[in-house]
């Protein structure tokens, strides 16, 4: 995979910034405050989003981009979390830690259609001891013309984080934004509104250069993930967006 992206940067451990980012100031919203901390507030995490996330969406390029900088405090003396777009704190993720191919899926969605610049693709951050920060998990995203529903392009957790928490983490903060973002006017671009109440995930081997093995590999790892980690269901190409013909494509209704 090419990385015309900031050619010769470094990686780390979960990931290493690629450059430092002037960002607004942290909006920090408490998820539900009366509960325990951890996988039980995570689950409330979606109906909050709904309300709370302060969006914002600069012009990129003569198209929409979209930033977030908001804290998610869990409360009980947990690690907050904090939610930004790649365009504020980009990130290279190690691809040992991460499920299989997500990392070459940020690295796509980076570079394909100023994915980087327009914010299509969030990070799940915690912020540990002396505020230093970890990606934790990242959906790769994208807005198409029309009403259709958003569409994730990848989405997962880093795997040092517990599987249950990393599943609310997608679910919750990250699938939760998108459909957010799916109700706001920013993104409409039809008299009909896009639908908020499920997300498309698409996958295609095609896209992209280099080595045919490997990108199909990569293709059936992300569409196992899709399938196997969040339940999205494949539809037949006679129900799919036509820009969706080829390759892999599924919907999850919420």
């Amino acid at each position: 995979m090419p990385r015309s992206l900031l050619p010769g940067l470094p990686t780390g451990r979960g990931g290493r910034l690629l450059r430092k980012c002037h960002d607004k100031s942290l909006i920090s919203v408490s998820l539900c405050p009366s509960l325990p901390c951890g996988l039980a507030a995570l689950r409330l995490a979606g109906r909050s989003l709904t309300a709370l996330l302060p969006f914002w969406f600069p012009t990129v390029a003569g198209e929409t981009g979209v930033r977030i900088e908001v804290q998610l405090d869990l409360g009980g003396g947990q690690e907050p979390l904090r939610l930004r777009t790649c365009a504020q704190k980009p990130v290279r993720l190690v691809r040992g830690e991460w499920p299989e191919g997500l990392a070459e899926s940020v690295d796509r969605r980076y570079e394909a259609r100023n994915g980087f610049d327009k914010g299509r693709v969030l990070f799940v951050w915690t912020v540990g001891k002396a505020g230093i920060e970890r990606p934790v998990a990242c959906c790769c995203w994208h807005v198409h013309q029309g009403n259709w529903p958003l569409c994730v392009f990848d989405a997962g957790w880093a795997r040092s984080v517990d599987d249950a928490v990393g599943a609310a983490l997608v679910e919750r903060v990250l699938f939760g934004a998108l459909r957010r973002l799916a109700a706001d006017e920013h993104l409409r671009d039809r008299a009909v509104p896009r639908p908020t109440d499920r997300l498309g995930w698409r996958v295609d081997h095609q896209d992209g250069a280099g080595d045919l093995k490997a990108r199909r590999d990569w293709a059936r790892a992300v569409a196992a993930r899709a399938q196997r980690d969040f339940r999205f269901a494949r539809l037949e190409k006679a129900k799919r967006p036509r820009w969706a013909r080829e390759g892999f494509y599924a919907e999850r209704s919420f």
